[in-house]
């Protein structure tokens, strides 16, 4: 099984909570993930579906490493080439 890292920085720019940069946070309720954590593994697995790969069969994620990192791992032996990919 293949390996991939993208940073979640280089994803994603948004609040990893509701009122990060203004200031006004509000409690977190029920749900209190990191959104930006949850948008870019959002956005890595929407990218990685239009280039026909299938999440669980092709591709799982795999959690976030100690450097702010996506883990995703591609099941079929895809190359590590989609590391590459570009996020603007």
């Amino acid at each position: 099984m293949d390996i991939g890292k993208f940073n979640i920085n280089s994803i994603t720019v948004r609040d990893r909570w509701i009122g990060e940069t203004t200031g006004k946070s509000i409690e977190g309720g029920a749900l209190n993930a990191n959104y930006r954590t949850v948008e870019a593994v959002a956005m890595i697995c929407n990218h990685l579906g239009t280039l026909g790969l299938i999440y669980g069969e092709d591709f799982t994620w795999d959690g976030v490493d100690g450097q702010g990192n996506i883990v995703i791992q591609y099941k079929k032996g895809h190359s590590s080439l989609l590391d590459n990919i570009k996020w603007s």
